[in-house]
């Protein structure tokens, strides 16, 4: 009797500790592991993961008060999951260099860039984004509004960062928030275009919007030299500063002012006249402009020389306007200014 029994626990025990594996070895295959990064908090994990907080913490048998350790591994509880739809269907990648991650979040691994007008298979939709399987077998998740239900048809408009950094913003204005800042050269998908701003896709798929006069539209743009780039960077600085006669700073400035403050910034001192600035550096042909180049108008509010700005590239100008009442982009061939022209110089900064 005592044998029995006791063979009878040795096998209630063995069910037992059979039915406690199992079900760890079931909870790993439905739920996600996460690695704690620096910075990461349990609310700001269980809204990315879009979790209830209080079930990321008992699956982990943690508090809320809890401290995170860089490295450390939690459960994220598929059960609170966006519900995957199963329908398939063939896909193209609309934009350059789409990222493919191992998870449907920005957090997930990069596992592979996809080029623009890729075919793939569309596996899953996952929320906001799409499950899919590439023409190499790859698997991996795609942001849904980077897919299209058709081939794209033809090459987005791209445009390259032509100062020696740009801002990208998360609104169409100067006093929108900096999103990230590029160096010159990077490549953006141009998506819109409103009030002088371009809406931009970047590359890891985030949207932003870049000034019209950071960008060259086409080609990547040649190098400058380098003096003409340092005064592109610094005047573009000034963008949207106050228009104000006989000023010559950030809180305001006129048009001959504006180039002072620039120059000023590069250790070279300019008068504050348009008219004695038209008499400093070399003569320019306007077929032969480069980027820095000081941009000359006459008979604007009186006879003569009576206007000036910097040139940016590709037809445009940097230039302190009484008209506009600020710091402002213009293009060389626009009416009023074509009429104007007066001609063009080159200040060395050696």
């Amino acid at each position: 009797m005592m044998g029995a029994a006791r063979q009878g626990r040795g096998v209630r025990g063995c069910l037992w500790l059979l039915g406690i594996l199992g079900g760890s070895w079931i909870a790993g295959q439905a739920d996600t592991l996460y690695t704690v990064r620096a910075g990461d908090t349990l609310w700001g994990i269980a809204r990315r993961f879009q979790v209830p907080l209080p079930k990321l913490l008992e699956v982990n048998g943690l508090a809320e008060d809890s401290l995170l350790h860089p490295g450390q591994r939690l459960r994220i509880p598929s059960t609170s999951a966006p519900e995957p739809s199963t329908h398939r269907e063939r896909l193209w990648v609309r934009a350059s260099d789409v990222v493919l991650r191992s998870l449907p979040s920005t957090q997930g691994k990069r596992l592979a860039l996809l080029a623009r007008g890729t075919p793939v298979e569309g596996l899953a939709k996952v929320g906001q984004w799409w499950k899919v399987r590439t023409p190499s077998g790859q698997v991996g998740y795609v942001a849904g509004w980077l897919m299209g239900s058709e081939p794209p048809a033809e090459e987005a408009p791209s445009g390259f960062v032509m100062a020696s950094r740009a801002y990208v913003r998360q609104g169409p204005s100067l006093e929108s928030p900096p999103l990230t800042l590029l160096p010159r050269g990077t490549k953006v998908t141009l998506v819109a275009e409103e009030g002088g701003w371009y809406r931009v896709l970047l590359k890891d798929g985030r949207q932003g919007w870049m000034h019209m006069s950071t960008l060259r539209t086409g080609h990547a743009p040649s190098p400058p030299t380098s003096g003409g780039s340092r005064i592109v960077q610094i005047a573009l600085r000034y963008l949207g500063t106050p228009y104000r006669y006989g000023g010559s700073s950030s809180r305001g400035t006129d048009c001959s002012g504006f180039v002072v403050l620039v120059f000023r910034s590069l250790g070279i001192s300019l008068p504050h006249s348009a008219a004695a600035q038209f008499q400093r550096g070399k003569a320019v042909a306007k077929e032969d402009l480069r980027p820095g180049d000081l941009v000359f108008f006459q008979n604007t509010y009186v006879r003569g020389i009576s206007h000036v700005g910097l040139y940016l590239g590709e037809g445009k100008f940097i230039h302190a306007s009484v008209r506009g009442h600020k710091v402002r982009v213009d293009s060389l061939s626009d009416p009023y200014y074509a009429s104007h022209y007066a001609g063009a110089r080159r200040v060395a900064l050696e």
